[in-house]
C-alpha cells in the first residue's frame, strides 16, 4: 500500500482497538487505586453501577 492509499476499515479497526485498550487501562487503574485506598468493597459494584463508575473515574481524575 502506498502512502496515498487509505484503508478505512483497517484504520477504524485500529482506532477501536486503541480506544478499547485506553478504556481498559482506565478501569484497571481505578481498581488499583481503589484497592490502595482501602475501598475494595466498591470494586464489584463497578460492574453493575455505571453512575458509580463514572463518579469514581472523575474522583480519581482518570
Amino acid at each position: 500500500m502506498s502512502i496515498f492509499e487509505y484503508n478505512k476499515e483497517e484504520e477504524e479497526r485500529k482506532i477501536r482497538k486503541a480506544e478499547y485498550e485506553a478504556g481498559e487501562t482506565r478501569i484497571l487503574n481505578l481498581i488499583q487505586r481503589l484497592a490502595l485506598d482501602g475501598r475494595s468493597d466498591e470494586i464489584p459494584k463497578l460492574a453493575t453501577d455505571r453512575n458509580l463508575l463514572n463518579r469514581l473515574l472523575k474522583e480519581y481524575n482518570l
